[in-house]
């Protein structure tokens, strides 16, 4: 099991996993009042627009990438 920070294309390549299969994933993000949040939910879709890039979850929530902290229990690198 991977326990490094992940790098921009590994947390990619694992939303983009967790998309396809449906499968349901732990997100810690900041809000944008700066607060720590935890969820456990699916990701829906993942797109870019106007230079950044985004989920759409499966209840209609969308997060820039840039504002997680951890997917499942993994740190995004700085």
């Amino acid at each position: 099991m991977k326990t490094e920070p992940l790098n921009n294309c590994d947390l990619q390549d694992l939303l983009e996993a967790s998309c396809v299969r449906r499968q349901r994933v732990q997100l810690v993000y900041h809000d944008d009042n700066r607060n720590e949040v935890e969820i456990n939910t699916y990701v829906a879709d993942i797109y870019a627009q106007g230079g950044a890039d985004y989920l759409r979850l499966d209840t209609q929530q969308v997060l820039r990438i840039d504002q997680l902290i951890s997917v499942n229990g993994i740190a995004r690198s700085a």
